[in-house]
């Protein structure tokens, strides 16, 4: 049932919604590129990752908080 909170603030929940599929969404890119070779650049004799860019854009998409947490979760897996 809806109650006044959300009579009032209806988009509340599609903000949260959208946020919450918008950090999974990065997080599988994350983790799809920390455990597959599309994940690094072979140069010579290293290889260079490219798994941060997903963190960045998040950044910049969500916020510095979600940000963070996008961060810590790439930390995490590596």
């Amino acid at each position: 049932m809806l109650n006044q909170a959300n009579l009032r603030h209806p988009t509340s929940h599609l903000n949260k919604t959208r946020r919450l599929v918008t950090l999974s969404l990065f997080s599988a890119i994350i983790i799809l590129l920390a455990f597959t070779p599309l994940g690094s650049i072979p140069i010579g004799p290293i290889d260079a990752t490219t798994i941060h860019i997903p963190v960045i854009i998040g950044a910049i998409l969500l916020g510095p908080w979600d940000g963070l947490f996008l961060g810590a979760f790439l930390a995490s897996l590596v």
